[in-house]
């Protein structure tokens, strides 16, 4: 959670995601991550995003959040046989959760979409990060299942400051042993 602007998608798909492809959590190197954005149908992108991982067709039009856990747990495992579904482990990053105030405009669809989610983080298969704007937390905490979600735990993120954005485009660079052409930087606004 963080204000806008505030490098919430910058921290998950630069920050988060590598890390655990790195074994920053035991065994995390291993597991499926499944980004997904909710855009005006949330609960469709999120079923087809793991139901492409668990290799399973897109006739699942819509399905409940414990059917969604099931979807889950079969994509923990997905593309690794050495694996059982025990051992391997779904991340589902929700980034822009916001979107689903923003964009969708079906409310049984918005409430289906946030039980899934919800349902997917109670399972041992899944890790469920959702990045969310933090003018929206007050709407997700109507939601009973998101409420008791985000009262488990959350990071807040506060504004970056006029010299951050400079070391958000270098540092990833840098640590894979990049640089970045000379006066790039100076040609990006970075306010």
């Amino acid at each position: 959670m963080a204000p806008s602007g505030a490098g919430k998608s910058s921290l998950l798909a630069a920050g988060l995601v590598p890390a655990l492809a790195a074994g920053v959590l035991a065994g995390s190197e291993t597991w499926t991550v499944v980004r997904v954005t909710p855009g005006a149908h949330p609960l469709a992108a999120l079923v087809a995003q793991v139901a492409a991982v668990a290799d399973i067709g897109d006739e699942i039009a819509a399905v409940g959040p414990d059917v969604f856990a099931g979807l889950c747990t079969a994509a923990a495992g997905a593309g690794k046989p050495w694996e059982t579904t025990s051992s391997g482990r779904l991340v589902l990053v929700v980034d822009q959760f916001e979107e689903t105030f923003t964009l969708c405009r079906s409310e049984p669809e918005r409430q289906a979409f946030t039980s899934a989610s919800c349902a997917a983080a109670q399972t041992s298969a899944a890790l469920v990060i959702l990045g969310l704007r933090a003018d929206f937390y007050g709407r997700c905490l109507a939601y009973p299942p998101l409420l008791a979600a985000l009262s488990a735990g959350h990071i807040a993120l506060g504004p970056i400051s006029t010299e951050q954005p400079r070391e958000v485009i270098t540092r990833p660079a840098e640590l894979e042993g990049l640089s970045l052409e000379p006066g790039y930087l100076w040609s990006v606004p970075l306010t």
